[in-house]
Parts: C-alpha cells; sequence; structure tokens
C-alpha cells in the first residue's frame, strides 16, 4: 500500500476474511498510515452475515465499508448504514448493463432507493441480468451514458468502476463525470497480485484530467 500512497492515489480498496486475525490486524495498520498520507480506505468483508460485517467493520474503521455485491437490496442495508454512522459509511454497488448490451436492468431505481442511505455508490458492469446482485470483477465496460445519467441523478458521491484501464479512464472520466474511478482486474499481473507500473499509469492518467 505505501508504494500506492506514494503515487498519489486518493483511496484505496481491499478484502479480507472476517476471521484473519493477521489480515485485521494488517487492515487496521493500512488504515492508520493511509490516515496519515490522507488517502481515503475502502474494505470489503468476505462474509454473507450481517454481524460479522458489522464486527469487523467497527474494528477496522475504514473510512468505507463495500457491500458484497450479492446482498439483497432490503432494509436490511439501511439498518447496517444507520448502526455503522458515521464510520465506516456504506459503499452500495449498482450493477449496470455492459456497453454495447440491450439487456434491461433496473440499474436508475436501485441506485435512487440506495442513494437514500449510503455514504457512496459505485457502478460496476453486470453480465447476466437475469442476476444483477452479482457484478463486479468481470473486466467489462459498463454502458457509460446509463452511468452519466446516475450520477447527474444522485445525491451522493458515485465511484465509476468495470473495465476501466488507462487506455479509456479519460474517456470514462469526460462522458460521466463521476467522484471517483476504480480499476482493478486491468491492474492485476496472471497470479492476481497488482502490477505498480500498470497502477502508475491509470493514477498518472486520471490525474492528468485534474
Amino acid at each position: 500500500m505505501d508504494a500506492l500512497f506514494a503515487m498519489g492515489v486518493d483511496l484505496v480498496g481491499w478484502a479480507v476474511e472476517p476471521r484473519a486475525e493477521d489480515a485485521l490486524d494488517l487492515s487496521r495498520r493500512i488504515v492508520e498510515r493511509a490516515r496519515r498520507a490522507k488517502v481515503g480506505t475502502c474494505l470489503l468483508i468476505l462474509s454473507s452475515t450481517i454481524s460479522e460485517i458489522e464486527a469487523v467493520g467497527r474494528m477496522v474503521s475504514s473510512d468505507y465499508l463495500l457491500t458484497p455485491t450479492e446482498w439483497k437490496y432490503d432494509g436490511s442495508l439501511r439498518e447496517l448504514a444507520t448502526r455503522l454512522a458515521p464510520q465506516p459509511s456504506l459503499m452500495t454497488s449498482v450493477p449496470v448493463r455492459a456497453a454495447g448490451s440491450s439487456a434491461v436492468l433496473a440499474s436508475d431505481e436501485i441506485a435512487s432507493q440506495l442513494d437514500e442511505f449510503a455514504g457512496c455508490l459505485i457502478l460496476d458492469t453486470c453480465l447476466d441480468p437475469s442476476d444483477p446482485q452479482r457484478s463486479g470483477f468481470t473486466g467489462k465496460v459498463a454502458d457509460w451514458q446509463r452511468c452519466a445519467r446516475i450520477v447527474k441523478a444522485s445525491r451522493r458521491p458515485v465511484m465509476l468502476a468495470g473495465g476501466l484501464n488507462r487506455e479509456n479512464v479519460v474517456a470514462a472520466i469526460r462522458e460521466v463525470s463521476p467522484w471517483a474511478v476504480d480499476a482493478c482486474t486491468s491492474l492485476e499481473l496472471p497470479d492476481r497480485t497488482k502490477d505498480l507500473a500498470r497502477c502508475e499509469a491509470f493514477i498518472e492518467a486520471v490525474h492528468a484530467m485534474s
């Protein structure tokens, strides 16, 4: 993470198992270092149990807690956001159809519902319209026109994800005007570790827009 801080990243995110004590301790230390570096933090807890996610969220105290995409859009998320307030704030995922797809997804309706209590929305590509609660980690670009519409309508900060890389992120920012952008698969090596050279190129491309 320190290498990313030095590159000028604005927010970092990572996943952690709720029962992995070493990983939880490391997560707490990352949050402390990030705060000193004035970098935001987002934690994805690999659990489907709300009680576990709430407990780890309180323990690590990252700025944002990314809720699993398979969670249903029901009252449980709203209740969790209320209990955790003011920190960590929930970052909730909004599924968006892939670029060029004619699939019907209720992205606008989902975003409007989550907009009532989430601290931040993240727009990510969903490849299977029959299962809109499973989105992300596809490496595929989302429908930017739909994303731009959601950004314009939302009262919350909106992050854009989905197939972003150093070649297309500038065009994405121009068309969608998101609060922030996220990249994952495009920055990974075959073993799924991050390629720091790709990370740096992506960050430089984003900063060139400011």
